[in-house]
């Protein structure tokens, strides 16, 4: 992804059974990311990890971390001939978080074929993002274990 994310768009769509994440960069480029329920529930993980880790409550700080796999596979409508990914979008497979500097994280989405998004967030947003997925979980019927969100203060 080129460009500064700008906003974020969450919405469930039944007939895939997947949350569709968007986000619009502030030069008006549109990037699609299906997430599957066993994605989102590694990515929920994840960003706890990372408010742990912003509060002081991690184990170590987080200097580089893969996690994958996601769900494999490929969203259904694409491998079909003349369908290309990034007209439908990509699905998620693994995430790369890093700790840049003090208080703000990378996190970089990625599918099976390397195509990448990478996001960074301070700590306010991190926050809005955990509560932007678990918004969108209740439009599901998933049964994730870490359907609360984070409610702590935004300073």
């Amino acid at each position: 992804m080129s460009g500064t994310q700008h906003q974020l768009s969450l919405s469930y769509s039944s007939e895939e059974d997947r949350l569709l994440l968007i986000i619009t960069t502030r030069e008006q480029q549109e990037y699609r990311v299906w997430l599957s329920r066993r994605y989102t529930g590694m990515l929920l993980g994840v960003i706890r990890n990372i408010i742990n880790e912003l509060d002081g409550n991690g184990a170590q700080a987080a200097e580089h971390k893969q996690h994958a796999p996601g769900t494999p596979g490929i969203p259904p409508g694409h491998g079909e001939a003349g369908q290309s990914a990034s007209d439908h979008g990509m699905l998620a497979y693994g995430i790369k978080t890093e700790q840049i500097d003090d208080g703000q994280f990378s996190m970089e989405l990625f599918s099976k074929d390397q195509q990448k998004i990478n996001f960074v967030f301070d700590r306010p947003n991190i926050l809005l993002f955990d509560e932007m997925l678990h918004q969108g979980l209740i439009k599901t019927d998933w049964n994730i274990c870490e359907m609360t969100p984070i409610r702590t203060q935004v300073h």
